[in-house]
């Protein structure tokens, strides 16, 4: 256990998801006998586990996680409008994640989950964003979520696949005129040349 790291988010309100290797699923409560009393609290949380060894397992579980990431995130910076409610049962059949991001038409969740610091969650947020953005529909819903100022900040990321991805989306958001002037103001233009 990262005690002091547990600790500190405590201090700061941070929520906290317990996460467990599936081959640990039956040592949790072995885990919390040795957590200090100040964290034995944890014992009520919702566990998840997850097993790399199987694909919609370990998808299943990552959902899990973003479910609950996604309601304790604050409004992501810069948004125009707060987000809108969305109290999304959890599909009957689990269809995976980038199923899951594809379907959440919640622009706001989808643009929080980029604040997350997390490479792998910014590659497939922002795969679901450009699978969106493809619709003409949704490209001014996008860039009111606050979707510009995160894809600004991922062009200046060392990996070439997301600031590539980034880029792409930035393009197809750029298709409706009314989203250009927002884009160039967000300081898109300077990491693109």
């Amino acid at each position: 256990l990262r005690l002091k790291e547990l600790r500190w988010a405590i201090d700061a309100g941070t929520p906290i998801q317990p996460v467990l290797r599936s081959e640990d699923e039956d040592r949790a409560n072995e885990f919390l006998r040795m957590a200090p009393p100040d964290l034995q609290f944890l014992e009520n949380a919702k566990w998840v586990d997850l097993n790399i060894g199987a694909v919609r397992y370990w998808e299943l579980g990552v959902d899990m996680i973003l479910r609950t990431a996604a309601s304790f995130l604050p409004p992501a910076p810069f948004a125009t409008s707060p987000p809108a409610p969305h109290d999304e049962a959890p599909p009957a059949q689990p269809e995976g994640l980038m199923a899951f991001l594809d379907a959440h038409d919640n622009f706001h969740a989808l643009v929080r989950l980029l604040y997350v610091d997390d490479s792998m969650l910014d590659f497939l947020v922002v795969e679901a964003l450009d699978n969106h953005a493809r619709s003409p529909a949704n490209q001014v819903a996008i860039v009111r979520a606050g979707a510009v100022v995160a894809l600004v900040h991922l062009l200046s990321t060392r990996e070439t696949d997301q600031r590539t991805q980034a880029a792409r989306v930035l393009f197809r958001l750029a298709e409706k005129e009314e989203n250009r002037a927002a884009i160039l103001d967000a300081g898109a233009l300077e990491p693109l040349v």
